[in-house]
Formats: structure tokens, C-alpha cells, sequence
């Protein structure tokens, strides 16, 4: 898997974890159960590899296959602005959890 072996390069370990996320697609358009309509959304076999290992500290590093750029942030202090990145839907998740509670440790890296 290309994601571990990136991560070996990057990180000089092995991640703790590896996760698979599927690409889902809807064959009837996405917004047909906002019309009480039937959702017929279902997972393919392509999606996102994410490898990855827990820190303490807070801060959130992340790095991608298709981009050359790593982001990085800390979670009690997320940018306000979009950076115009790859990254900036990873910082508003980051910014969308914090406001529903803590995040404190145990963050992921990769």
C-alpha cells in the first residue's frame, strides 16, 4: 500500500493504524432524501487509505500522496482563515469537533 510505505519515508516508523474510507456514490442524485425521496447511496471499491499514529501534544499533522505540501495545526488553535489548501476541510472538521468538546490528546499524525 502506497500509504504506508509514504508514511515509512515521512515519519521513519511504521503507523500504528491503517483505515480504509470508501467513496460512496448515488446513482439518483444526492439530494433526493431532502424530498423524503429513497437514498441509494452505496460504497465502491475506491476510496481514501489514511495511516496514521496518535500524539499527545495536539498538534494534527498531516501529509497526502497527491499533494507535495504537509499541513499542520494545533488543535486548540485551528487558522480561522482557509488556507487554500488541500487541508482546509481537515482544519474546519478540527474547528467543528473542538466546538462539541475537548480535544486534547491522542490526535492523529499522518
Amino acid at each position: 500500500m502506497q500509504c504506508e510505505e509514504k508514511y515509512l519515508e515521512i515519519y521513519h516508523h511504521l503507523p500504528e493504524n491503517v483505515s480504509f474510507c470508501p467513496y460512496r456514490i448515488c446513482p439518483i442524485g444526492a439530494h433526493s432524501d431532502h424530498n423524503l425521496g429513497k437514498i441509494t447511496g452505496l460504497a465502491i471499491d475506491k476510496g481514501i487509505h489514511f495511516a496514521y499514529h496518535a500524539k499527545r501534544n495536539g498538534v494534527v499533522e498531516v501529509a497526502s500522496l497527491q499533494f507535495p505540501k504537509r499541513a499542520q495545526w494545533h488543535v486548540s488553535s485551528v487558522p480561522k482563515e482557509k488556507e487554500g489548501d488541500w487541508a482546509d476541510y481537515l482544519r474546519g472538521a478540527t474547528w467543528a469537533l473542538s466546538k462539541r468538546q475537548p480535544l486534547t490528546g491522542g490526535r492523529f499524525r499522518g
